[in-house]
Order: C-alpha cells, then structure tokens, then sequence
C-alpha cells in the first residue's frame, strides 16, 4: 500500500506540471546538438507525432524565462502561435480565472473579429467590436453549457 502524504502528492503534481516543458526543452536541445538525426530519437519515444510537435513548438516559442504566467503547459499550447495574443490571452485567462475551454472561446473569437474586421492584417486591436459589443480584451467568455 502506497502511503504518501500531501506535501509529497503535491511535489509529485508540481513535477508533473513542469514535465511538458523540461519534455520540450530537452529535445529542442537535442535538436540543436543532432540536427535532423534527432528526429529518430523523437520517434523512438513513443509520442505520436502531435504530441512531438507540440512539445518542440511551445519550448521554441515560450523560452524558460517567459513561461511567467501561473498556468499550465496546456493553457500556453491552447493560446494560440501568435505569441503576442497567446500572451494577452494568458493574462486574461489568469486574471479572470478561465478555463482552457473559456480560452479557446476567446481565441476563436478574436480569430471570428480579426478575420471580419481586419481584413487579414494579421493584427489585433484592443477596440470595441462591431458585432458584438463586447470591448477588446475585457470581455469574458461564456460558460460552457
């Protein structure tokens, strides 16, 4: 029988948050050192080829040092590639508690008004929208049903 106490369950929890990124970092480090001889180790891990993607793509994109927002590897894959949304976005989720769920609304919202109102700039504005009212960044999503 396993005993374990809380302090220990949460070390293990906490190690469990940072595993995605230490995953992540260590194979764009691998990556660096073996060039495209790394991916034969990547394929060796067992990861399908998503999850090998995703694990690379978030330690290219978010150094160590950004990774400053509380919240776990999952909500930074869900933000989105456009780093500076991902951020606001992040900030956003964290400030007001979202779920991933509530983020992912939020960036399928924010892709909706920048493809009607922005005309494929690729930019984002913190403004009240047309369709919707709702004002840029301070709106919360609703609620999953």
């Amino acid at each position: 029988m396993l005993t374990m106490t809380k302090s220990e369950l949460l070390g293990l929890i906490a190690d469990f948050r940072s595993l995605p990124w230490e995953i992540g970092d260590a194979m764009v480090e691998l990556e660096r050192d073996l060039g495209a001889r790394a991916f034969a180790v990547f394929q060796e891990t067992g990861l399908s080829d998503a999850q090998l993607y995703d694990l690379i793509r978030m330690a290219h994109m978010w150094a160590p040092a950004e990774r400053n927002i509380d919240l776990s590897w999952s909500y930074y894959r869900d933000a989105g590639a456009d780093k500076e949304v991902a951020r606001r976005l992040l900030e956003a989720t964290h400030r007001n508690g979202w779920s991933r769920e509530q983020l992912r609304k939020a960036l399928r919202a924010i892709r909706r008004h920048e493809q009607d109102d922005h005309a494929g700039d690729g930019k984002i504005k913190d403004r009240q929208c047309n369709e919707c009212g709702r004002s840029g960044w301070s709106w919360k999503p609703k609620a999953s049903s």
